[in-house]
């Protein structure tokens, strides 16, 4: 979790603002197939991980288009 989702949005946080200014940017966050269509034996934390960078990346779409700026996973 600290790597795989909060070592993500540690990344994030303080980019943003200088993308914003920009009007333009590109987020890319690392997302696995283990995150929205498996469940992984004895691997929870790690799918649950990759589940919220899913959610993370289609919500920061969203709310970060209006700058100009695309986040993909």
């Amino acid at each position: 979790m600290e790597v795989d989702l909060k070592g993500m949005i540690r990344l994030i946080r303080p980019v943003v603002p200088g993308m914003q200014a920009k009007g333009a940017g590109a987020i890319v966050c690392l997302s696995s197939i283990m995150g929205v269509a498996y469940g992984w034996d004895e691997h929870v934390a790690y799918s649950a991980a990759k589940s919220g960078v899913v959610g993370m990346v289609r919500a920061l779409a969203v709310e970060l288009a209006r700058s100009g700026i695309r986040v993909n996973g």
